[in-house]
């Protein structure tokens, strides 16, 4: 049992990622004191989604964004947003 649930978070985590690099999002450790309330919600809504094929029908169709259904959303939203404007705080 511990296996099938230990796959299942693997295989959830790793949708997370395709979906990070679909939206985009390029972090790195100069930002993450930022980022950890944003990166903590994707994890906890990835992990407790109810229906992870709908994020890979949606990157499957070449659609933009994620979908409504998506918990992880709105963190991804907000990610995305501030790995566009890091380089530029950084530098001001």
């Amino acid at each position: 049992m511990l296996t099938n649930i230990s796959e299942d978070f693997s295989r959830r985590m790793a949708l997370r990622r395709k979906m990070i690099a679909h939206f985009g999002i390029h972090l790195d450790e100069e930002d993450a004191p930022h980022l950890k309330d944003d990166v903590r919600e994707s994890v906890l809504a990835c992990g407790a989604c109810r229906c992870p094929e709908l994020c890979e029908f949606w990157m499957a169709r070449g659609r933009e964004g994620a979908p409504e259904g998506c918990r992880a959303r709105y963190a991804l939203m907000r990610l995305e947003a501030l790995s566009r404007d890091a380089p530029l705080a950084r530098t001001a």
